[in-house]
């Protein structure tokens, strides 16, 4: 029975002791944030230019006023043609690709959480 439980006891301890996570250097990991994890915003800017392509190849390009969201996934985009000033409604299935700035209070509230996070502070190797 104390054989069973000590070798019990090791392999736990030898899972623990080896399955460490994967160490990623400074360098790999602002290549991560800068491309492959780019985050998303809530609110876009209402006075830049957003650009819009749907499936079938037509561009519009104007002034994004909401984004309608349900759990996260985007499924309407309201935009202000900036030539003729009308209002266009799109689908999410109707779209193929998506330019949308974020407003400059979502800049900023990214830019304070950064800035209170004490881990982005350099440190000493």
């Amino acid at each position: 029975m104390r054989l069973k439980s000590l070798l019990l006891a090791l392999c736990v301890a030898g899972t623990t002791a080896f399955a460490q996570k994967v160490k990623y250097s400074k360098e790999d990991i602002k290549k991560m944030e800068t491309y492959l994890f780019n985050e998303g915003f809530n609110t876009p800017s209402p006075k830049k230019t957003s650009t819009i392509i749907l499936k079938d190849g037509t561009a519009y390009k104007g002034f994004c006023n909401k984004i309608e969201t349900k759990k996260g996934q985007i499924y309407e985009v309201a935009i202000k043609d900036s030539v003729t000033k009308k209002n266009a409604t799109f689908n999410a299935d109707q779209i193929n690709e998506m330019y949308v700035y974020p407003s400059n209070a979502e800049k900023f509230a990214k830019v304070a959480k950064y800035m209170g996070n004490i881990r982005n502070y350099g440190t000493k190797n």
